[in-house]
């Protein structure tokens, strides 16, 4: 069994804002895999809490910790 933790959709540099994938032009979740995975070159700058979704929202998982540089396992793009 192959286990990839890196290799999701939340960290691919082809996920769109709309969750999206750019290669495939289908909806995922930021839990899926895939073969086509291509790392985002800016993963650390680009997932943290002042660019999620759920920041400052009444649905964040950690809004005790949420602030500017965190990284979460619960990031999400943020519409913009």
């Amino acid at each position: 069994m192959s286990i990839r933790l890196s290799s999701n959709c939340k960290s691919c540099a082809e996920l769109a804002e709309s969750l999206t994938c750019n290669v495939h032009n289908v909806k995922v979740n930021e839990k899926y895999t895939c073969d086509s995975f291509s790392s985002a070159s800016e993963l650390i700058n680009a997932i943290q809490c002042t660019n999620c979704a759920f920041f400052q929202k009444d649905n964040c998982s950690k809004p005790a910790q949420a602030t500017e540089g965190m990284l979460c396992g619960d990031w999400a793009p943020a519409n913009v």
